[in-house]
């Protein structure tokens, strides 16, 4: 029943293979287990860090208390000590073997400053000791509180004079107990203080124990992925390096197994079909190759009918361009001439403007001598004037002396003289006035023949502004005549160095063709080495 069962019900089978895994994830594998193992090591290592720190401050704990309790111990002495060298210099004080009680105070305040210092390490003490023993704890407290209490006590009798109280005390009772106490607690530290030393050494042994146990496990855990990494990964990569070395080689009929990572099954499988793509590559460049040879062939014949055309096409443009500098030179020198006769017309424009100028100053200084003429015949007229009267006055003066006799001689004499001059200066006057009116008729004359001249002049000025427009308008003409002559000139250039170009890129592209039908039959000898598959070496040996 049972069998039969078995039979009919199929269960599926749950077969692991890493060679089905992908690189990806075979990395996150590997790199997962890597980390979980370096966590746990780090763990455990801080563990033993934490573990060992909690039995260094343990220790040290120890040892701190040990010095605090034996810092107590040494300041109830020197306390007790204090009060007995107090007590023996009050006994000499007593005795009247000192007359001072200065010492003993200072000593008593002494006393009291070391049972504050005492009181203040043993609270310290007692902080440090908490996490201990406290049954052992109370009785070392319990006796150190009735020391204490004594030795107090002891400085009160010796501060009241107490002296029989002083000596009767029971205080080495008290100091013998807390020794006693003292001593057990040592004991009782040193005992955990080896305690903790052995626990310390087991817990550097399972440290030691424990790096090992990872640095091993470390150790198989690498051995192991480098030997998956080595059947999974490089092996299968190698297998494609090597096949794709002998494809280098020109061997294209390699064959890939399929082992290895899914990523390296998909890459051989792109390998291969490389292959198989790199054949038909192979075959159509050879046979490009051959027909690129036979289409360069006819290329390099037109290229030299064209290298001829050319060279013959240069020939004529070099002759035009001879005819067109000769016609450039003509054109140049008549702009210059044309030129330099505007620059004569323009000299000649400016001289006969400042002709017309000299001839407008010279009108305008004629108009201002026949003003002053004129200013001179009135000048004239009122010497005239004066003249006449004074003649009068000297016939006048002439008739008074007459009158006067004897007397006025002398008199007549001068208005003689005076008479005379008066028409010497009529004479003279009349003379000037004569040569001053024919002055003004050869004055006005010459006016008339300046402004004669200068309308002439004007008519002059005008006839050559025209004539320089239009040597102006003719020297422009020949400007951009010789302009458009040199642009032709630089068209012819242009195209010269265009046809001259041309040649040269004939040439070059002959060398070309040339060097390209040489690379066609390298690029034949080269794709010669790819060996298709086994049964043929070459494609020379397929072709033919």
């Amino acid at each position: 029943m049972m069998s039969a069962i078995a039979k009919k019900t199929k269960l599926p089978n749950f077969r692991f293979s890493f060679s089905g895994l992908k690189t990806t994830t075979l990395i996150w594998l590997l790199s997962g287990l890597l980390i979980v193992l370096l966590l746990s090591s780090c763990w455990l290592f801080f563990s033993y860090l934490k573990n060992y720190q909690i039995t260094v401050d343990k220790l040290d704990n120890i040892y701190q208390e040990q010095s605090t309790l034996n810092k107590t111990w040494q300041s109830l002495l020197q306390a007790r000590n204090t009060i007995n060298r107090a007590s023996s210099r009050h006994l000499l004080v007593i005795n009247k073997m000192q007359t001072a009680n200065t010492d003993v105070d200072s000593l008593v305040k002494q006393f009291h400053e070391k049972i504050e210092d005492t009181e203040q390490q043993w609270l310290e003490f007692a902080s440090l000791s908490q996490n201990k023993n406290e049954l052992i704890f109370n009785e070392l407290d319990k006796s150190y509180i009735e020391l204490r209490t004594a030795l107090i006590e002891l400085s009160s009798f010796l501060v009241q004079g107490k002296t029989y109280d002083f000596l009767n005390q029971p205080t080495q009772k008290f100091q013998d107990a807390f020794e006693q106490n003292l001593n057990y607690y040592h004991q009782n530290l040193n005992q955990s203080y080896h305690e903790i030393s052995v626990a310390s050494e087991q817990l550097y042994r399972k440290s030691i124990i424990g790096i090992i146990t990872v640095i091993v496990i470390l150790t198989l855990v690498t051995l192991l992925i480098r030997f998956i990494l080595q059947y999974l990964f490089i092996r299968p990569l190698n297998q494609v390096i090597d096949g794709i070395e002998k494809v280098s080689q020109g061997i294209l009929y390699h064959n890939f197994d399929h082992t290895g990572l899914a990523e390296i099954k998909l890459l051989k499988s792109h390998v291969s079909n490389m292959q198989k793509k790199l054949i038909d590559i192979v075959k159509n460049i050879h046979s490009n190759a051959h027909s690129i040879k036979n289409e360069l062939n006819e290329i390099t014949q037109m290229n030299q009918d064209l290298s001829i055309r050319a060279d013959q096409q240069a020939a004529a443009i070099v002759e035009t361009a001879a005819s067109i500098e000769e016609l450039d030179s003509s054109f140049k020198l008549n702009s210059a001439h044309t030129h330099e006769s505007c620059q004569l017309m323009e000299k000649t424009s400016i001289t006969i403007d400042k002709s017309n100028e000299l001839i407008s100053d010279v009108v305008e200084n004629m108009d201002d001598i026949v003003d002053f003429s004129k200013e001179i015949s009135k000048i004239t007229s009122t010497i005239d004037n004066i003249a006449f009267q004074t003649n009068l006055l000297a016939l006048n003066a002439a008739v008074e002396a007459a009158r006067v006799g004897e007397h006025g001689k002398g008199f007549a004499v001068v208005a003689n003289e005076v008479r005379e001059l008066s028409m010497s200066c009529n004479q003279a006057s009349k003379e000037i006035k004569t040569l001053i009116d024919n002055s003004n008729e050869k004055i006005h004359h010459c006016f008339q023949l300046a402004a004669d001249a200068n309308d002439n002049i004007v008519s002059i000025a005008k006839s050559t502004s025209n004539i320089n427009d239009m040597i102006q308008s003719i020297s422009h003409a020949s400007t951009e005549q010789t302009h458009g002559v040199g642009q032709i000139h630089l068209a012819i250039n242009e195209l010269d160095n265009t046809t001259q170009a041309n040649a040269t890129m004939t040439k070059e592209l002959q060398s070309s063709l040339q060097s390209l039908k040489k690379q066609s039959e390298l690029l034949k000898e080269i794709m010669d080495i790819f060996h298709l598959d086994a049964t043929s070496n070459t494609l020379e040996t397929q072709n033919t």
